[in-house]
């Protein structure tokens, strides 16, 4: 069962794509009062970075953020099957999370999640930063089910064995990049966005993530350390896989009810873009 493909897909997006699902260091967040609308401001501080209001150079220009609130509004209450969803794409997405959510046992209000967005597009604070609401949302999900930790002697087996495959080689952070088409052009800088599909899974086999066919964003400096070694060796249209260490991903702890602690995560990764930021 594919995890995101259930909760926030695209997302370890949110997993990685802005380093946001629980981390090791998540204990120390600061603690923010449970309020009816905090699952909905937690949400959406988790999203804010990957609406186009929030990116850097905006995609909305300020003079046209009420239609785009407009937009993200229909989006959220839309049919699906509503060929007009084609221009509201950002919020059927969204809508789609929340009731993927709702199925899960997570009730977010589509009116308190919108306010908090429009808040958040607006200058104001949600309370949450986007890892405080990852590990609030994780917290919430993974009541009940603590995955084992995995033993670090046959992770690293497992790691050193990658090493063996065709095109491999071991970074500086001790991931394992292996290079199974390279692509063209440059590879991205630290504050460039990478647009790829990619399917996540465990050492053995279990895959806790997938974008499917589609692309999605992954901005090189918002995403755990061994993701963003990975993505600064890749090109445009090349596939990949990429190796992982637990030190260099979510660490001893894991993501309660997601990701083993002490797991090394495999990512077959397709790149299908590069957009300076």
């Amino acid at each position: 069962m594919k995890l995101l493909d259930k909760m926030l897909r695209p997302a370890l997006v949110i997993a990685l794509a802005a380093g946001t699902l629980l981390t090791a260091h998540a204990a120390g967040s600061r603690r923010v009062d449970a309020s009816p609308d905090s699952t909905a401001r937690a949400l959406a501080a988790v999203m804010l970075r990957y609406l186009a209001p929030a990116s850097t150079p905006a995609r909305v220009a300020a003079a046209d953020l009420p239609a785009y609130n407009e937009g993200l509004a229909k989006g959220l209450e839309a049919d699906p099957s509503d060929p007009t969803l084609t221009g509201l794409m950002e919020g059927a997405a969204l809508r789609e999370r929340l009731a993927s959510l709702s199925g899960m046992g997570v009730s977010v209000d589509r009116k308190e999640f919108l306010a908090a967005l429009k808040s958040a597009f607006a200058g104001n604070e949600l309370g949450f930063t986007p890892q405080e609401g990852e590990a609030y949302i994780s917290r919430m999900l993974g009541v009940g089910t603590t995955p084992q930790k995995l033993d670090p002697q046959t992770e690293q087996a497992f790691l050193d064995s990658a090493t063996a495959a065709a095109g491999a080689v071991v970074t500086p952070l001790g991931c394992v990049l292996q290079t199974i088409d390279e692509g063209n052009g440059d590879t991205p800088g630290p504050e460039d966005v990478v647009m790829v599909a990619y399917t996540g899974s465990l050492s053995d086999g279990t895959e806790f993530d997938s974008t499917g066919t589609e692309s999605i964003e992954l901005p090189v400096n918002g995403v755990v350390p061994g993701m963003s070694e990975g993505l600064r060796l890749m090109r445009p249209g090349g596939h990949y896989r990429l190796y992982i260490p637990a030190s260099h991903a979510y660490g001893e702890e894991g993501i309660k009810g997601v990701i083993p602690g002490n797991a090394t995560l495999v990512f077959d990764m397709r790149v299908t873009g590069i957009r300076a930021k």
